[in-house]
């Protein structure tokens, strides 16, 4: 029945635009978090048991919530998703099952969220970047433009901010200015 919803745009909309219809349309499908979020007719979402979504989180178009995948190897994938309030999700990105994100906190356009992720709060992630399997970032760091960041790399600076293209590789620690400087000159 969702999918069925899903696809008829106009319908979708519609329920989408009060907030009685929408309150209706996702709680009639599990949905149990707070209604006070914006998402569009586009913004790819299931399972919505499945995910939370703070007060003023905002989905736009055509980002994909992904609560389940399918693996390589056959492997059905399901695990939550938590965004915090106030919360943005950019144009086109992608979050993986077990992704969490603290509230204020921004992804870019393009960017991909892998699985088991956690941004901590006002996190600002730039347009392309790849956060991959299982990293941790810590509260107020910013990723710029087009960054990898490696599987189970963790970031413990506070306010840290990466520059763009960075590359960060698998399971790095940084808990230093100094531990980032040495992955820029690197690159260099």
């Amino acid at each position: 029945m969702w999918t069925a919803i899903y696809y008829f745009k106009p319908l979708y909309w519609l329920l989408l635009s009060t907030k009685a219809t929408k309150t209706i349309l996702f709680r009639g499908f599990g949905y149990k978090g707070p209604i006070e979020m914006v998402t569009y007719p586009d913004t790819w979402i299931r399972d919505l048991p499945l995910l939370h979504l703070g007060k003023g989180a905002y989905l736009a178009n055509k980002a994909t919530i992904g609560t389940n995948m399918c693996l390589s190897d056959g492997t059905i994938l399901v695990d939550k998703i938590s965004i915090g309030e106030n919360s943005v999700i950019g144009h086109l990105c992608m979050l993986a099952p077990g992704v969490q994100i603290g509230s204020n906190s921004e992804t870019g356009s393009g960017c991909a969220i892998g699985i088991g992720v956690i941004l901590g709060n006002q996190v600002r992630i730039g347009p392309m970047a790849l956060i991959n399997h299982g990293a941790r970032i810590t509260d107020g760091v910013k990723v710029g433009a087009s960054c990898y960041i490696g599987s189970k790399v963790q970031i413990n600076v506070k306010g840290l901010s990466i520059p763009g293209s960075t590359n960060i590789p698998d399971n790095s620690v940084i808990n230093s200015e100094s531990d980032l400087h040495s992955f820029i000159q690197k690159r260099a």
